[in-house]
């Protein structure tokens, strides 16, 4: 690490990039925020008008900033052989943490129908994941903790549940086409738009709140 705690070159592995975000847990993510130049807040202008929105993907810039890779797109996982996600938690009134919402897995298009779901990049991504939660205070992300750092590998207790999912989309995708899919697919994974704009002809698989509460143990 550099003197501003960010690695100056990628981590090897995931085993030593869990080791290295551990040790932020409990650290508030905006002021890592604010020393790594990420912008939490951008200007977005239309209609004469400028709005100030949320950077929905400023914490996982920030982490893999620590990290020493810079943000990405990709559909290959970020690190080489594993995959950075970030979620939300909120605190309940009686204290218990809960999945804020779902998170994006990757995308995919209507060459899904021709892609088993062993070689598909669901499956790549859901078996090289470390996911890291942090706590969701307010819509003005005044502060976010770090909450846990999880590693996740599809196993066979769930794999047979995501692959039904998987299948379920692609005979969705088959006989009625991409615009039939909808957020209810789906028990663990569902089909979503993702990308610019109402309508946006994007697809993603996002992991339910049940999944992701599986990987972190709530």
């Amino acid at each position: 690490m550099n003197g501003t705690g960010c690695a100056t070159t990628p981590v090897a592995n995931r085993d030593e990039a869990m080791a290295s975000l551990r040790r932020l847990v409990g650290s508030d993510l905006r002021l890592l925020a604010e020393r790594y130049a990420v912008t939490t807040w951008v200007d977005h202008r239309g209609d004469g008008a400028v709005r100030r929105r949320i950077n929905k993907g400023w914490a996982g810039q920030v982490l893999e900033r620590y990290l020493g890779l810079a943000s990405n797109n990709l559909s290959a996982p970020d690190f080489g052989d594993w995959e950075l996600k970030v979620v939300p938690l909120v605190r309940g009134r009686d204290g218990a943490l809960s999945v804020k919402e779902s998170m994006a897995i990757t995308m995919f298009d209507a060459d899904i129908v021709r892609t088993p779901f062993e070689q598909s990049s669901l499956v790549h991504k859901l078996t090289s994941l470390v996911v890291a939660a942090r706590i969701y205070e307010d819509a003005s992300e005044s502060c976010s903790r770090l909450w846990a750092v999880e590693p996740f590998d599809l196993g066979p207790d769930l794999a047979g549940l995501v692959r039904d999912d998987y299948r379920q989309v692609q005979d969705m995708v088959r006989v009625y086409g991409l615009d039939a899919l909808s957020g209810h697919t789906g028990h663990l994974v569902q089909p979503r738009p993702k990308g610019a704009g109402h309508g946006s002809r994007g697809r993603a698989f996002y992991a339910r709140p049940r999944l992701i509460a599986h990987i972190l143990g709530l």
